[in-house]
Order: C-alpha cells, then structure tokens, then sequence
C-alpha cells in the first residue's frame, strides 16, 4: 500500500506540482510578518504622554465643573426655597404674635428649624461656589500653562535662531578680518619681493657698468701697446 502510495506521488505532473507549490507560497504570504511601524522616538513619545496627560486632566475638571455647577444650581433652589419658607412661616409668627404670644410660641420651634436648615444651605451654597471657583482656576491655570509652554518654545527658538544668526555673522567676521590680513601680508610680500628685484638690477647694471669700463680700458691699452710699436 505504501509502495502505490509512493508510486502515484512519483507519478504526478509537473503542471499538479507546481500549482501546488504556487499555492504553498499564496498561503504562506498571510502568515507573514505585517510591515512594523518605526518606533515613536524619546521626544516624540515625551511631548505625547505630556499632551495626553492634559488631556486627561482637562477632561477631568470639565467633569468636576459639570457636576458642581448642577450642585451649585441644586443648592442655590434649595436655599431659595428655604429661604420662603423662612419669610413665610416669620410671617405667620408675626401675625400670630399679634393675637396672644403663646399662639405665637406654637411655629417657634418650626421657624428655628428652618432657620437652621436655611443657614446649612447657604453654607452649603457657598462651599459649592468656593470648590466651583477652584475648578475653574485649575482650568485657567492648565490653559495658561499651555500658552506659556507654546510662548515659551517660541522664544528658545527665536533665540537658537538669532543665535546662530551670530555665529554665522562672527564667522563671517573672522574671516573677513583672516583675508584681510593675508592681503596686507601678501601686500608686504609683494613689497619685500620687488625691493629685492630691484637691488639685484642695481647690482647687475653696476657690473655691466663695470665690464663695459673694463673692456674699454683693454681696448684703450690695446690701441696704445700697436702705436707704440
């Protein structure tokens, strides 16, 4: 059975086994690695935790602003209720007052309570105005702080340009002042090289003054040694 078996693999095409292998590699290219993303640098993965912080931060606070406003309303409601309440049953006990003291004795002990509860909500009224006001000073202080970050990005570089605008310019300088003073040397050179030219054609015209005198005297001698004899 094993033989057959291997007799009909030796047996197949050419065409099955290259549409088999074509196949394979179609099917091997899902298995492959997806392209990997270049890693997010120091800088770049520093600026975006920081950015994703205040963020975070922001969203936070507007959420606590949501919440104490609604608080603030709830409790400014309640203290205006209590607040009629107060006016109404003080209106009562006056009126009562007027009929015999003891009918204005029975809504005392009420107006006290309420007077009580009245007081505990504005306290609590303005303990939500104060943690309301804090919010929004966290929130000012977070924006504030983002405009001096982005103020202050922007002068240190303003300032690395000027910089290198200084750099460049006392660069610009020095050399100026190097070719300056290579031309004042090459000047001096130049100076120095034609004073010695013009000694040596000094010196080379007084020996052709000298050879001149020189042969003419030999031939003053000459002329004078043929008369003679």
């Amino acid at each position: 059975m094993g033989s057959r078996k291997y007799g009909l693999d030796l047996r197949r095409s050419r065409q099955e086994i290259s549409r088999e292998l074509a196949s394979n590699q179609s099917s091997s290219s899902f298995l492959r690695p997806a392209s990997v993303e270049p890693p997010i640098s120091k800088e770049d993965g520093t600026d975006f935790r920081a950015h994703s912080t205040r963020a975070e931060r922001l969203v936070g606070l507007f959420k606590s602003l949501a919440r104490l406003s609604n608080q603030v309303v709830q409790d400014t409601a309640a203290c205006e209720l209590q607040g009629q309440k107060l006016r109404t049953y003080t209106q009562i006990s006056s009126e009562l007052s007027k009929i015999s003291m003891s009918a204005a004795s029975s809504v005392t002990g009420t107006v006290a309570d309420i007077m009580i509860e009245h007081e505990q909500c504005k306290n609590r009224m303005d303990e939500s105005f104060e943690a309301l006001g804090g919010v929004w000073d966290q929130v000012f202080d977070v924006f504030v702080g983002q405009v001096v970050q982005a103020i202050d990005t922007k002068l240190q570089n303003a300032v690395g340009v000027l910089e290198q605008h200084r750099e460049s310019q006392s660069e610009e300088i020095k050399e100026t002042e190097r070719l300056r003073l290579a031309s004042q040397s090459h000047s001096r050179d130049d100076a120095s090289m034609a004073e010695i030219l013009t000694q040596m054609k000094m010196k080379l015209d007084e020996q052709a003054h000298a050879l001149k005198r020189l042969n003419r005297e030999n031939q003053e001698l000459k002329n004078t040694l043929k008369h003679t004899h």
